[in-house]
């Protein structure tokens, strides 16, 4: 009975297989990939298979159909998380254009590098370690052909690394078309930096408010630079109090409070950065997103054992986008013409979007930008707007 179950099994996981080749090959010679037409023709497709089992016992019946629709249940959660992703549709290269990415080396950030290396750009990968930077890159280079790919060593949460990172650029780099902030982290318990400084905090926003800020030359001279902030939809159920972010006055330390916080702040500093090119004079314009929830590594800490670890691991799968998918509002931001003259906005799914309305309390913008400087120490001479 055994080995009549585990043929069942494979008979049902070939038949899947088929069957989703079969739709898809359907669906490109008909030039139609729509959600329920697919899941329409998968459905009716599988009505065969259904039928096979008639010739088992009744319990193998059972155990088989419900083996089968609750492959189906899973199958169709991810073709909807497929279809409902927008895609980067922009065909527009980045040839003789300089892109800086944050946290490039995976999640994300990679995907975007890849895609934009892709493009013709020259695309520099900040990251914390030199080692999976450097693997990264190469990584890029064999698959997109193009070797303008580098990587420089960027610790956000170091002020003293993010001047010496952007020194470099400054010095090697006669422009910067695009800077993407887009390195993150989530942490389970509260850290300090060496400066105490609250380390996501420290992270998400403090590094990115001064590698901006030292760069703004190089993305003003490119005569149409852009910067896109990754945030995140967490800033909705977030409030920010600016003299306390390093979350002092916080009694009960909430791993996904203070990320939300960071988030909120993303969008905060964005605002106010165009608001502030826009009286300099700059044609730089700066825009913020939320990429979706995505597989990434950004929570580092195990939160859930080793037991339950697996079986999340697959409802991550089932429920999250992909870091690719979660790379197209990023990748929208830097290459489409559509956005060149919109600056100041939230975006989500390759959309414009409505932000929560404390993230679009400019007076908050303005008081988190001068408590910003004073918390990183921003030199008259590093401060350009």
């Amino acid at each position: 009975m055994f080995r009549e179950l585990v043929e069942i099994i494979y008979e049902v996981i070939e038949d899947l297989q088929f069957d989703i080749v079969s739709t898809f090959n359907y669906a490109r010679a008909n030039h139609d990939f729509s959600f329920s037409k697919l899941v329409n023709a998968l459905i009716w497709q599988s009505w065969g298979i259904f039928l096979g089992f008639r010739k088992l016992s009744a319990p193998l019946q059972i155990f088989a159909s419900c083996l089968l629709v609750f492959a189906w249940f899973f199958i169709s959660i991810r073709l909807y998380m497929f279809f409902s992703t927008a895609k980067c549709s922009q065909t527009d290269k980045m040839n003789n254009k300089t892109v800086l990415i944050t946290g490039a080396n995976t999640g994300i950030g990679f995907e975007t590098a890849l895609d934009l290396a892709r493009r013709g750009a020259r695309v520099i990968l900040a990251c914390r370690n030199p080692e999976r930077a450097s693997v990264a890159a190469s990584k890029i280079r064999d698959l997109t052909g193009n070797d303008d790919v580098v990587f420089i060593r960027l610790n956000l949460s170091d002020m003293s690394s993010v001047r010496q990172a952007a020194a470099k650029v400054a010095m090697s780099e006669p422009r910067l078309d695009v800077l993407i902030c887009n390195a993150g982290v989530a942490l389970s318990r509260q850290y300090k930096t060496e400066a105490g400084l609250e380390l996501q905090m420290s992270t998400n926003h403090f590094g990115h408010f001064l590698l901006l800020n030292l760069l703004l030359p190089q993305l003003a001279s490119s005569g149409s630079g852009r910067v896109i902030v990754v945030s995140s939809s967490a800033h909705h159920w977030a409030t920010l109090d600016v003299d306390d972010l390093n979350s002092e006055k916080t009694w009960i330390y909430s791993q996904n409070r203070i990320y939300a916080r960071t988030k909120l702040a993303n969008i905060l500093f964005t605002k106010e950065l165009d608001r502030r090119c826009k009286l300099a004079g700059l044609n730089v314009t700066a825009n913020c997103l939320h990429p979706g929830t995505v597989q990434t590594n950004l929570f580092r800490v195990p939160m859930f054992g080793p037991v339950l670890e697996p079986f999340v691991s697959f409802l991550t799968w089932l429920f999250y986008m992909t870091p690719k998918e979660g790379a197209q509002t990023s990748i929208y931001l830097s290459v489409s013409e559509n956005v060149a003259g919109i600056s100041g906005e939230y975006f989500e799914n390759c959309r414009q979007k409505n932000c929560s309305k404390e993230a679009s309390d400019s007076l908050k913008a303005v008081n988190l930008w001068n408590r910003t400087a004073e918390m990183v120490e921003l030199q008259p001479e590093e401060s350009h707007i």
